[in-house]
């Protein structure tokens, strides 16, 4: 093999090395910061649950029937709002479940669809929240990623929760049927509340 010949491939081995590493190092960077959001978006999450459990107790928070604020104001976290660190700020904080919607645990728009789609989901007749996510590279990995950040085991990433029998029918039952005289913040439309600053 000749001198030249022997460089060529020198180099070559040398440039595939450096180029492994850069696409590993991409790689797990990106791994990191994607659990770093997910870390963070969890806390969150948990920031919401002991807030609504203190304004459940307080006397100045409308309560919806079940005993869970109505909705989420943003000035009840001083400046300091929980954010979903999965997605963009460009997006409504909070959607408020319906009546309609009382008996169900998770939305059924679980991914990010567009910017009209709010980071979180409150339903306040349960006092849950949900963080939805962007879509990842298929539906399998946007499920997991979904379960992962909530602490759920949903099916599809797509929600496809229907009222029960008997509430198609009769309507959701008296203790989580709220009016707009009953529950400050119900209405027959999932409520957006404002991004925060």
């Amino acid at each position: 093999m000749t001198k030249s010949l022997r460089r060529a491939v020198d180099l070559s081995t040398i440039l595939a090395a450096v180029a492994l590493t850069a696409v590993l190092g991409w790689h797990f960077s990106g791994q990191f910061r994607r659990d770093q959001s997910v870390h963070a978006t969890q806390e969150s999450l948990r920031a919401f649950e002991k807030m609504l459990a203190m304004r459940s107790a307080a006397k100045d928070t409308a309560l919806t029937k079940t005993g869970w604020p109505a909705t989420i104001d943003v000035t009840w976290f001083a400046g300091a709002p929980p954010l979903n660190s999965l997605l963009t700020p460009d997006r409504p904080w909070v959607e408020v479940a319906t009546p309609e919607e009382a008996h169900m645990r998770d939305p059924n728009t679980r991914a990010a669809v567009s910017y009209q789609t709010a980071s979180f989901w409150y339903n306040p007749y349960l006092g849950i929240v949900r963080a939805r996510v962007p879509y990842e590279f298929n539906d399998e990995k946007s499920r997991e990623l979904y379960n992962q950040v909530n602490s759920t085991s949903v099916a599809s990433i797509y929600g496809t929760e229907m009222p029960r029998f008997e509430e198609a029918i009769f309507g959701p039952p008296a203790e989580l049927a709220g009016s707009r005289t009953e529950v400050a913040g119900a209405s027959t439309e999932p409520e957006p509340v404002e991004q925060p600053e």
